[in-house]
């Protein structure tokens, strides 16, 4: 039973963070939007400059992390830091939930929009799961290559960045907004009969 506990500590939240972080660096500048709307919500527009690098770190972050939970590698290191990192998550959407100073969270870009007590109805679930991992981080084994364990985190690292690189640079490998190449505009732009 333990076994499993531990298996689910770390695949939910690894899979959570992978897909958010995949989804954040195909639209890197969607991602700076959207920290300049919390910047401009929080009063903190001296940091609009540093909008499009913050959205690529954060993208590589959740990307590495979940991907680091899901193949067990680093866990003992990477559990504090998984916890600390659902903590902002939790408070922050727990705030936007009750006061609403921006529509949408963008934790998963344009992919799945989610409402803001959607978003924290979801950290509150992850949270939960981020802290058995955190209580259970020495339980996990450790992998026994290093080489491998190190190989591994240098090629998902170059791949992420590399994926945000080249979205800033082109249209985005995987577009999820609503007016993406070969989309329909006039038909797009119709209000659903009722709405």
């Amino acid at each position: 039973m333990n076994k499993l506990i531990r298996f689910i500590c770390r695949v939910i939240p690894g899979i959570v963070f992978i897909f958010s972080g995949l989804v954040k660096a195909v639209d890197p500048m969607g991602g700076a939007i959207k920290f300049e709307d919390y910047f401009t919500a929080f009063h903190l527009g001296w940091l609009a400059p540093f909008s499009l690098t913050l959205s690529l770190i954060l993208a590589a972050v959740e990307f590495l992390l979940g991907f680091h939970l899901l193949l067990g590698l680093y866990i003992k290191k990477l559990a504090p830091f998984a916890l600390l990192l659902m903590s902002v998550f939790f408070f922050l959407t727990l705030y936007i939930a009750i006061f609403n100073p921006v529509s949408d969270c963008g934790c998963f870009g344009e992919a799945l929009k989610l409402t803001n007590w959607q978003t924290f109805g979801k950290n509150a679930v992850l949270i939960i799961f981020t802290i058995g991992l955190f209580k259970l981080r020495k339980d996990y084994p450790s992998p026994t290559s290093k080489i491998r364990m190190v190989v591994t985190t240098l090629l998902l690292t170059i791949y992420i960045f590399a994926l945000g690189f080249w979205s800033i640079q082109n249209l985005p490998v995987i577009d999820f907004r609503p007016f993406r190449t070969g989309t329909h505009i006039a038909s797009q732009m119709e209000i659903p009969e009722g709405a």
